[in-house]
């Protein structure tokens, strides 16, 4: 007579809710439900981590404050991935950004002609209202050295500086 086997639940575990649990070795953190294992990813794979909370909370077998106290994360991140999951589907998670940032602004051209307005005598006020670049952009660009005052500015605003 043949003997039935059980799957065994690691040492280590910790219980998500009544449903699931997950332990981490190594190399891989795993979560079950009931005795079954049925997801794994490693510790530095955070699209796969947020994928899995979200079909864990989207699927009844846990609640979105089981994922905040078991693994420290904040609600705005879970609603997050949650709303992620529920728009996009999986693909979501792993689909390449787009939109965000569309280059520099002050690209070499800009330099260029900022560069010579400075050359000219112009305050960096009046070259960023010229040239419709922030003020913050003039700061930084000179601050790292890729734009140079000419000398009236510098000691002008050396004298600002000092009153």
């Amino acid at each position: 007579m043949s003997q039935l086997m059980l799957p065994m639940i690691p040492h280590g575990t910790t219980v998500i809710s009544d449903l699931v649990s997950v332990v981490r070795d190594d190399d891989r953190w795993v979560y079950f439900v009931g005795l079954y294992p049925i997801y794994f990813h490693s510790p530095d794979d955070h699209k796969m981590f947020k994928l899995v909370i979200s079909q864990l909370i989207e699927s009844g077998a846990c609640r979105h404050s089981d994922i905040i106290k078991t693994f420290g994360v904040s609600k705005s991140s879970v609603n997050r991935a949650l709303k992620k999951y529920r728009q996009g589907g999986i693909e979501a998670f792993f689909k390449k950004r787009t939109g965000g940032r569309c280059g520099t602004v002050l690209t070499p051209e800009k330099l260029e002609q900022a560069q010579k307005l400075l050359d000219a005598g112009l305050t960096r006020q009046n070259v960023s209202e010229q040239l419709e670049i922030g003020k913050d952009t003039m700061r930084k660009a000179i601050s790292d050295g890729r734009l140079i005052l000419a000398q009236n500015e510098v000691f002008n605003a050396g004298q600002a500086s000092a009153k």
